[in-house]
């Protein structure tokens, strides 16, 4: 586990594209050198870290994530 990171039981990841979704959960493989260093980083916090016991991905539709696009955009903005 690295410093300052949280600990959890369980993780539910929600997200609207499809192919991030499903390259999280191992359906389909990621071959983009844009984003290669990213989706390994994000899969050895998930499996590796001890951070979580279990995750589950799923896709949402764009129209029922327009709090999630508000709240990232915020974010964005605020950094």
């Amino acid at each position: 586990m690295r410093d300052n990171d949280i600990e959890c039981d369980g993780l539910y990841i929600r997200g609207d594209s499809k192919v991030i979704i499903k390259q999280l959960a191992g359906i389909y493989a990621v071959r983009s050198n844009n984003i290669i260093d990213y989706y390994n980083e994000a899969i050895d916090l998930l499996e590796n870290s001890g951070a979580c016991e279990w995750y589950a991905c799923k896709h949402v539709s764009s129209s029922d994530n327009s709090r999630a696009d508000k709240l990232s955009d915020k974010a964005i903005d605020d950094y």
